[in-house]
Parts: structure tokens; C-alpha cells; sequence
């Protein structure tokens, strides 16, 4: 009863774990669409991953030999039901789209992707040459920070880590309270 406990703490005590939780409650996605979508990089999600399987929330479906998509089960469906009405009891649903959009704000990227490389002058000249793709010279990032930044943390992603603190902690004792009766 003690692992399982523990491993129920281990599993919502991440926002990376909530998150792919929320996301696999869409659809199935492989480790690269949870990667792209969450914003962390495919060998942090796949540890997640990992101990989400290993607490039967999740599960692997190959599709043949190319991808391997991810599924929640019904005990992650409850586990991400759960977060989301904690989160919804405690200030209203009207938060819980507010931390949505501003975590659809952070993983926002200001900086435009590096070009690809050139070809080398050496390469054959029977070598199809793909479109050519012109982006520009990537900007020093200091040109995007908001003036009011450089004062102090916005009060938008202060209430937001309370708000997330908040969740983590009543979601682990809700959880300890169902499981250890």
C-alpha cells in the first residue's frame, strides 16, 4: 500500500506528468507530438513516460514498425480527471482556462528556428537540390523582454505558481486520503 502511494505522489507531484496526462485525454499521440506540445524536450517526456507506465496510467500501441503512440487508461483517465477538478473546486473553472492560456503563452517561441545548412560546394551536381529555405538572422532575445519584466515577475506567472503549488499540494492529499482507506 506504501509504494503505491508513494508512486501516486511520485506521478502528480510533476506538472510535465499532469500535462501529458491532460494531453493523452484528446487522443493518442506519439513521444514527438507530446514533446512539440508540451514544450520539454522527447528524453524528459520519455522518463515521464516511463514511471506513467510503470503506474499503469498510460500505455504503449505500436503501429507496425513506425510509431509507437501512447494511450491513457482508466486509471489516468481518473488521475487526470481528478487534477482537473481539484483545480476547478478549489478556484473555479475560470482558472483553470487561465492557466491554460498562459501556459499556451510560455512555450511560445520568439525566436525563429536556425536554417538549415548549406550544401557543401563538394556535393555532386546530380544531388536533388530541395527548396531553398530563407529564414532570417535570428534576433538577440533581449529585444522581445517586456519592459515591466526587468522589475520583477509579472503578477500573472506569481498567481500562476501559487495557483500550480496549491493544486500539487491538496491533489497529493486528496490522493492520500482515497488510497489510504
Amino acid at each position: 500500500m506504501y509504494n503505491v502511494q508513494n508512486k501516486e505522489d511520485k506521478v502528480l507531484s510533476s506538472d510535465t506528468r499532469k500535462e501529458i496526462l491532460i494531453n493523452l485525454k484528446k487522443r493518442n499521440k506519439t513521444l514527438s507530438e507530446l514533446s512539440r506540445e508540451i514544450g520539454v524536450s522527447k528524453p524528459a517526456i520519455l522518463k515521464h513516460l516511463f514511471l506513467l507506465l510503470s503506474m499503469e496510467a498510460v500505455q504503449r500501441i505500436k503501429n507496425g514498425n513506425r510509431f509507437i503512440y501512447y494511450k491513457i487508461t482508466e486509471k489516468g483517465e481518473q488521475m487526470a480527471d481528478l487534477i482537473v477538478s481539484v483545480i476547478a473546486a478549489l478556484f473555479g473553472s475560470a482558472v483553470v482556462h487561465k492557466l491554460i492560456e498562459i501556459r499556451k503563452e510560455e512555450t511560445f517561441e520568439l525566436v525563429p528556428a536556425r536554417a538549415p545548412e548549406q550544401v557543401p560546394a563538394e556535393a555532386p551536381a546530380k544531388a536533388p537540390k530541395i527548396a531553398e529555405i530563407v529564414t532570417p538572422t535570428p534576433e538577440p532575445v533581449g529585444k522581445y523582454v517586456q519592459p515591466e519584466a526587468a522589475q520583477g515577475f509579472p503578477l500573472e506567472i506569481v498567481f500562476y505558481f501559487i495557483l500550480m503549488f496549491l493544486a500539487v499540494f491538496l491533489t497529493i492529499r486528496v490522493l492520500r486520503r482515497k488510497y489510504s482507506s
